[in-house]
């Protein structure tokens, strides 16, 4: 009998041994695919953005729209060349939602509506220039002159995010406003973008 219980003891203690190995396994092994998705995902937050490869001369247009809405409804439709999306509407109003709460106008001349889209697996931006610009609510009183429209899925934001901010950091040089305002053409834009861009990857690059 005692031989018995004796017995049962070490089984009891092995089966919890084993119980707290695989315990300790899969613990282990969740926290490896746990640390493995967040490495992907950091690393894909220090990708450094490149407007070079984001923006060409496909995606910048000058808008002939006069009014606000109409220039938004302009640009999106340029995104039925440029993606997948089938259903451009749901873009134009997924944007004038977002609008209502919150604009989009910057100031400057230069606003940033945004668009949810279900049939994107990245986002994707269209830029559309007016020199003489479109009466909207801006915080500082001046019409908008350069429309940076960006549609992205909903559980993609981050690189929207870096592409914005990006783009900012251009865009609030006056100098740079004002050059692609008085270009006639688009690719003159867009080598005013890419000139900018490769400054800042190669600041000592006396050529750019």
């Amino acid at each position: 009998m005692v031989k018995y219980r004796f017995s049962q003891k070490i089984h009891s203690v092995k089966l919890r041994g084993f119980v707290l190995e695989m315990f300790i396994w899969m613990s282990s092994k969740s926290l490896i695919i746990f640390l493995g998705s967040f490495t992907r995902q950091a690393s894909n937050f220090r990708t450094p953005m490149n407007l070079q490869e984001i923006l060409s001369e496909d995606n910048i247009v000058f808008v002939t729209s006069e009014s606000w809405g109409n220039a938004i409804t302009e640009i999106t439709g340029f995104l039925k060349d440029l993606t997948e999306i089938t259903d451009i509407s749901t873009i134009v109003e997924s944007v004038r939602e977002n609008e209502e709460h919150l604009a989009s106008s910057a100031g400057r001349g230069v606003a940033y509506p945004h668009g949810i889209s279900s049939e994107l697996q990245s986002f994707v931006s269209v830029i559309g220039i007016n020199r003489d610009g479109f009466e909207c609510s801006t915080p500082d009183g001046l019409p908008c002159q350069i429309i940076v429209l960006t549609v992205s899925p909903a559980h993609a934001l981050d690189s929207h995010c870096k592409f914005l901010s990006l783009f900012r950091s251009m865009i609030s040089n006056s100098a740079i406003r004002a050059s692609i305002l008085e270009t006639q053409t688009i690719s003159e834009v867009v080598k005013i973008i890419h000139n900018w861009q490769a400054k800042i990857l190669d600041p000592e690059d006396d050529d750019i």
